[in-house]
């Protein structure tokens, strides 16, 4: 392969250059074009987590609502993230950000984060990552799934699954999930 100067250019240290572009599923390109689902109220929410409640722990229809639930919950907290953000996403900063930290994983140099834009759109973007621990203590009742019998006596135990906690020895733990 032969690269031009064009090329060689668009991986230079010139933020203008280099980005990636974000895809049809970006909330930040969704919100540009007027494209957003609807946006549930915390009413919604509330009342599609009780009727789903009802459903058999571990079933695939209990894991469905699972997902349609945490789907929507996710869409809400990031559109009233959006709002109250103290400045608003810039999609250009941060297409070139988020670039910037593929070739970090490259290269093992960490790109700037100054630029307030790019960070909004970061947080908008990147903030549901805390959504794999909770899908973890879902996958736990699903039967397809074999956890080490240790893992899985743990996390049963958990408040979260509505297990006592009492006879699990070692640190308390705080946890926080946006998602």
């Amino acid at each position: 392969l032969k690269f031009s100067n064009q090329h060689v250019q668009s991986f230079s240290a010139d933020k203008t250059m280099a980005r990636k572009r974000l895809g049809k599923k970006s909330f930040i390109q969704k919100q540009e074009r007027g494209k957003l689902r609807h946006i549930p109220s915390s009413e919604e929410l509330h009342d599609l987590a009780v009727t789903s409640s009802f459903r058999h722990p571990g079933s695939i229809n209990h894991r469905k609502a699972w997902k349609h639930w945490s789907a929507m919950a996710i869409d809400a907290i990031r559109y009233d993230l959006s709002s109250n953000l103290p400045c608003p996403a810039d999609k250009n900063a941060f297409e070139n950000l988020f670039f910037r930290l593929g070739v970090a994983a490259d290269k093992g140099i960490m790109p700037s984060f100054e630029d307030r834009g790019s960070r909004a759109g970061y947080a908008l973007e990147f903030f549901c990552r805390a959504r794999n621990l909770a899908d973890l203590l879902m996958d736990v009742l699903n039967p397809k799934y074999e956890f080490p019998d240790d893992w899985r006596d743990a996390i049963l135990k958990t408040p979260m699954l509505r297990g006592d906690d009492t006879g699990i020895t070692g640190d308390s733990y705080n946890m926080i999930s946006l998602g």
